[in-house]
């Protein structure tokens, strides 16, 4: 692994361990994208990552976990010890998960094809944020439709696919297969576009940069279905560590230095 690997690899690991995804799917993610050889670095590089995040993560939060610590030892039952019992009780889903599930999660990934588990990662954060953005306000009648049906989202200039599909309840990954019931094909730039609502779906339609393939009436059926939907618009500046932080945690977003004005701070 080069040393510029490893940099942005760390930087991609900072960035999205405090924002609300999955900073190891980007993490994975991002070493597919950098043709960084799995086998080399491996377990001892991400542990090193992780590490390294839970030092800086003591160092920004040390006056909060002090506190923790100082009250977690009291004798008297106080909010620092039900805010450490939460922490266990919520760690416990995931040891159940985790020695449960191992022999399935192993099978399903064994059989991908080359850069299978890059797709199938990028297809669960796509179904994720699918979910939160359209899953309870599609009408009952275009999910009767969707159940079973299996869509895809080709970004043509990055060369890869993301599957999915509804199971009647939510939008969940598959396993990247050549056949789908209708797929959606654009370049990486018009999908964001699209997201920001810079771009209306009609015109890079009949100028062919959206294409429609596979099932017609199904992709009409999607495409009255989202244009019916108030969809919320992608604003990146709405997710930067800074702005996540400021919602989650506004007491400690005050503490931050301001930002130069290079990277969109007051001069």
């Amino acid at each position: 692994m080069e040393t510029i690997q490893a940099i942005i690899l760390g930087i991609v690991q900072g960035l999205t361990e405090f924002l609300p995804v999955s900073s190891s799917g980007h993490l994975q993610l991002a070493k597919e994208l950098l043709g960084v050889d799995p086998e080399v670095g491996g377990l001892t590089f991400d542990l090193t990552l992780h590490a390294a995040t839970v030092l800086s993560t003591i160092v920004v939060l040390w006056s909060e976990i002090k506190r923790l610590v100082v009250g977690l030892f009291s004798k008297r039952f106080n909010a620092e010890q039900a805010y450490v019992l939460k922490i266990i009780l919520s760690m416990i889903p995931v040891v159940i998960v985790g020695f449960t599930l191992e022999p399935f999660l192993q099978s399903l990934v064994e059989d991908l094809p080359n850069h299978g588990i890059l797709l199938l990662v990028g297809a669960m954060l796509l179904v994720t944020a699918i979910n939160f953005a359209l899953a309870k306000q599609l009408p009952q009648d275009v999910k009767d439709i969707l159940r079973a049906k299996r869509l895809a989202i080709r970004v043509r200039d990055a060369r890869v696919a993301f599957d999915f599909s509804w199971n009647g309840q939510r939008f969940v990954p598959c396993k990247p297969q050549a056949e789908t019931d209708l797929a959606i094909s654009a370049n990486a730039q018009d999908f964001l576009l699209l997201a920001q609502r810079r771009q209306d779906p009609d015109t890079l339609f009949f100028n062919r940069r959206l294409v429609m393939e596979g099932d017609t009436e199904l992709g009409l059926v999607v495409k009255n279905a989202l244009d019916a939907l108030e969809l919320p618009v992608l604003d990146p500046a709405h997710w930067t560590p800074r702005a996540v932080l400021a919602r989650r945690a506004p007491h400690l977003a005050r503490q931050l230095p301001p930002l130069p004005p290079i990277f969109g701070g007051r001069p």
